[in-house]
């Protein structure tokens, strides 16, 4: 990702290893550890102070934190790493009526293009790259949050392999050298960090998958290596001269398959990360972690030391197919070692600090198959050797997109091309980089990876192409229409467009790091009244454009003049980080904010402040989201996170008074978002969960699946866009989704939900425009009483007059009364709305 600071940090050294030796996959207990350890290491000036914008050690930790958080209860107890597997296949055992229907409801698609994002932008991190056995034209990847990609025409093209599966994070790729269509992935984020014997980084794993067509179909393998967080899969081996044989290096030691992967014996206890074959022999592999390189002469079958104090955490090791005695062994923070005689001596290389590691998360190391002298090492940047590690030179330019040899920063996979000393793929926080040429230029490949991981999206009703959205790694995204644009850097969270001027966005980097723009996303300014939460939750008023929300600590603080002056909303005490802040659309006075275990409903008019927690199971499950109904501000619907079966979405329709579960048969997995279909007579929400999109009303009695084409990935939030009667889905793996609502008509009991039919889109007709005075309207497929409002670009509304569907075929505005300058007209009619800008001339 694009730093504002280089800092260089040596992570993982002794003083935090030795502060975190447990087992305990306690949440608490490992902030606990790890905050005291990070202290500690400041205090010792081990540690530079780091820009909270940057991307060090303490960004990495919060941003798992944050998901993890959201995903236990008050006790701190994380989840299993295989149950979102588990429940996915669960359900959809116990719901298999739901999904034989849904090929006949309207699929979702996906919001603009699969082009990367301009003005220094990035598609998302890559864990891993591998070839084709054969063809180099065929390459394979594995995204941290958006599954198996695979191209056939050396990346000018790609296609996703995993949509259906419910794992989306990919830590490694192993295939098979003598039958390309027999492959393997190692399923969870490799890339994460990890603190002594504490692991943080992903969030799911399924352990192991195998394809035998090439990556077509998948089927889990490898039941019997434990999947926990402690004991994500980091790199696989299958063996070149007997492809029954599989090793995998996991952080509690090395597991070895004699039987294609249907069961794992364990055969060593020591933390690998790395591991790799001898060249030309199927009996000696190394393997490499906690400063220890291992070796084996039995394929695996046993394991003894080779070489000891090489860095103290994670290692990357390098064979060479040209020179079989050849290794390297690159560690954590210091060590880099050559051995010409299979390990016999050792030489210590000149250690490529240049590359500027971070560490666990990025410690890339390749080398070329055809020459051993010939190295590339990546974290922040790339360096490259030509003289087997003697001294390294840079080969890339992470900080000025604009030049040739740009490449998207943090590097976590690199390989050569078969053969070559000078053809490079480098797979990095911001997608796929090739050069022919060493290095001197690069190009991305990352066009077509559709592999965003996004926290949070912005709509507007003005312009049915607009959305903002906040992604991982790659900042804040722009998508017009046509092309996507990146409008701002760091790691990207909430966004929002001004309902009334959409040249007025909203974006927030990590900790509430809240900014204005008024054109467009060309320039910004600060205005965030405090630091918050990693994603902080901020809203615009629905009826008072001017007016925001803002969630820090604890406390809601409200702006009347677009973040110009700041105010704390009296009376709401929340028990930690804001979660979630609503906004009555039928009555702007009514607010209700939450954190995870809290939630109060504040009147402005009265200055009422009511805790309406109770009869939430707030003590195991987290608030996440609030909705409310766009015509009754007292019904309000809460979204459940974490791992309690059976509690996942409560309502109220007294404001909060007294609770109903309406949970129904949901899936034991987090429910992060949910959102109110304005004027449903049913009262109909949809809810975006880890797997999947769900929805129900009042007219059924459980929720029905409403996931029909969409990735089995993260929807972290979803927005209804009433210009075009479409649900969008902001997906943490898999970039944003739409699908056109379901019609107004309620659903019949039981019945899967077919979302074909929605309303026409209203069409209107404004002439003359600009005007001097009279405005002309002619209105179009209004099915139900047409409302006529003109704002001011500062939110304030000067006319609102109601028509019946026939009168608005030709309606007649005198606006000569108000100022001259731009305003905004809405029409609405029922659920459909369309705006225009009008420009009213002296």
């Amino acid at each position: 990702m694009k730093k504002f600071t280089i800092i260089s940090l040596i992570f993982l050294c002794v003083g935090i290893v030795a502060a975190a030796q447990s087992n305990d996959r306690n949440l608490n207990d490992i902030r606990k550890k790890f905050y005291a350890a990070y202290e500690q290491l400041e205090k010792q000036g081990k540690i530079e102070k780091e820009d909270k914008a940057g991307d060090g050690l303490m960004q990495q930790f919060r941003r798992w934190e944050y998901l993890m958080r959201s995903r236990t209860n008050s006790s701190g107890i994380l989840p299993d790493a295989g149950i979102q597997w588990r429940e996915w296949q669960q359900y959809q055992n116990t719901h298999a009526s739901s999904f034989t229907t849904q090929p006949a409801a309207t699929k979702w698609q996906p919001v603009g293009s699969a082009a990367v994002p301009s003005l220094g932008g990035g598609a998302g991190r890559i864990n891993v790259i591998r070839f084709d056995p054969v063809n180099t034209g065929i390459i394979y990847i594995g995204a941290a949050g958006g599954g198996i990609w695979k191209s056939i025409n050396g990346g000018a093209t790609w296609s996703c392999l995993s949509d259906k599966y419910p794992v989306t994070s990919i830590a490694d790729i192993a295939i098979d050298p003598n039958n390309g269509n027999n492959i393997y992935v190692a399923t969870g984020d490799g890339s994460g960090y990890e603190l002594g014997t504490d692991f943080w980084g992903g969030v799911y794993t399924a352990g192991i998958m195998r394809s035998t067509d090439g990556g077509v179909t998948w089927a889990q393998v490898g039941i019997n290596i434990p999947q926990s967080q402690l004991n994500i899969v980091q790199r696989l081996l299958i063996n070149p001269a007997n492809n029954k044989v599989l090793l995998a290096a996991t952080r509690t030691g090395i597991y070895r398959s004699t039987n294609s992967g249907t069961s794992w014996k364990k055969v060593s206890n020591s933390h690998c990360y790395d591991m790799d074959w001898k060249p030309g022999d199927p009996n000696t592999v190394y393997a490499g972690g906690d400063g220890v390189l291992y070796k084996s002469v039995d394929a695996g079958a046993t394991w003894s030391g080779l070489k000891t104090g090489i860095g103290s955490g994670r290692m990357s090791i390098e064979v060479c197919a040209a020179e079989p005695q050849v290794i390297y062994a690159l560690g954590v923070g210091f060590g880099f070692y050559k051995t010409i005689d299979g390990g016999a001596t050792w030489t210590s290389k000149s250690y490529p600090s240049g590359a500027g590691f971070y560490g666990y998360y990025d410690l890339m190391l390749s080398c070329s198959q055809a020459n051993s002298n010939f190295l590339v090492a990546g974290g922040l940047n790339t360096v490259k050797s030509t003289n087997g590690g003697t001294s390294w030179v840079s080969t890339d330019n992470w900080s000025s997109y604009t030049a040739a040899n740009y490449v998207h920063a943090d590097k976590h996979t690199g390989i050569f091309y078969p053969g070559s000393t000078t053809d490079i793929l480098l797979g990095t926080d911001g997608g796929i980089f090739k050069t022919a040429d060493g290095g001197a230029s690069w190009t991305d490949l990352s066009a077509g990876l559709m592999i965003a991981q996004i926290y949070r999206l912005g709509t507007t009703p003005q312009n049915a192409n607009l959305v903002v959205s906040g992604w991982q790694d790659n900042g804040c995204n722009k998508w017009d229409g046509t092309n996507w644009t990146r409008i701002f850097g760091a790691d990207g969270m909430e966004a929002a467009i001004d309902p009334t001027n959409q040249n007025t966005l909203y974006e927030a980097y990590q900790y509430g790091a809240l900014q204005k723009s008024t054109n467009g996303g060309t320039s910004w300014v600060y205005i965030a009244p405090s630091s918050g939460d990693w994603v902080t939750p901020f809203i615009i008023d629905p009826l008072l454009n001017t007016r925001l929300y803002w969630g820090g600590y604890s406390t809601i603080y409200k702006t009347d003049n677009q973040g110009a002056g700041w105010s704390a909303v009296s009376g709401i005490s929340l028990a930690g980080y804001t979660s979630a802040i609503a906004v009555a659309p039928s009555n702007n006075n009514i607010i209700y904010a939450a954190s995870f275990t809290t939630i109060y409903r504040k009147d402005l008019t009265s200055g009422t402040a009511t805790n309406i927690t109770a009869g939430l199971p707030a003590a195991t499950a987290n608030i996440n989201y609030i909705a409310v109904s766009s015509t009754d501000p007292n019904k309000v619907w809460v979204a459940l996170s974490a791992y309690s079966a059976g509690k996942k979405v409560f309502y109220s329709a007294n404001g909060g008074t007294t609770w109903t579960n309406i949970s129904g048969s949901l899936p034991n997995m987090p429910v992060n978002t949910i959102v109110y279909q304005n004027n449903s007579t049913s009262d109909r929400v949809y809810i975006g969960t880890d797997i999947g999109v769900y929805v129900r009303d009042n007219t059924v009695a459980d929720w029905q699946y409403f996931g029909n084409g969409l990735p089995n990935v993260m929807v972290h939030e979803l927005e209804i866009n009433y210009s075009t009667n479409k649900l969008v889905a902001a997906t943490y793996g898999r970039g944003i989704w739409q699908v056109p609502l379901l019609a107004p008509a309620p659903l019949a009991n039981n019945q899967v939900a077919d979302a074909a039919a929605k309303p026409l889109q209203l069409i209107v007709n404004l002439f003359p425009n600009p005007t001097t005075g009279i405005l002309n309207l002619q209105v179009k497929n209004a099915a139900q009483d047409v409302m006529v409002e003109l704002y001011k670009l500062t939110g304030e509304k000067v006319i609102g007059y109601n028509y019946n569907a026939s009168d608005a075929k030709n309606i007649r505005l005198n606006i000569s009364n108000q100022p001259y300058g731009n305003y905004i007209l809405r029409v609405q009619s029922g659920a459909s709305i369309a705006t225009k800008e009008v420009n009213l001339l002296k």
